[in-house]
């Protein structure tokens, strides 16, 4: 039992040892912060990216469209209407959606919608 107990104690004190701060550059994680969206299409990155989350707010009290579309303009958003001081997400989970090619999107009214996206680079 008590090499059982020692073996364990070595175990966790290696497992608390591991340097977890960092564990988002380990996996290329991306996140574009909150960026104000123009009326003309913006690239947020040219590089492929797995989307799991794209958070958006329309901070004016009027409805605007927006647009999102992967560098091969393909689009995953077209002309969706945000209403007025309300928020927007979609969530894809862990894996994530492949964007090909990158990012980019337009609002419909510029500095209407606020955005961010969170995911994974290759």
């Amino acid at each position: 039992k008590r090499i059982l107990l020692q073996t364990l104690l070595a175990l966790v004190v290696i497992i608390l040892s591991v340097n977890f701060s960092d564990v988002s550059a380990q996996v290329n994680f991306f996140d574009s912060g909150i960026l104000v969206l123009s009326d003309s299409t913006t690239d947020v990155t040219t590089a492929d990216i797995w989307v799991r989350r794209i958070h958006c707010n329309n901070v004016t009290s009027s409805a605007a469209t927006l647009t999102i579309e992967d560098g091969d303009n393909v689009d995953y958003f077209t002309a969706v209407s945000v209403a007025g001081n309300s928020v927007l997400v979609a969530n894809y989970g862990e894996v994530g959606v492949k964007f090909n090619d990158g990012l980019s999107w337009v609002s419909g009214t510029a500095s209407a919608i606020n955005c961010q996206v969170e995911g994974r680079q290759n």
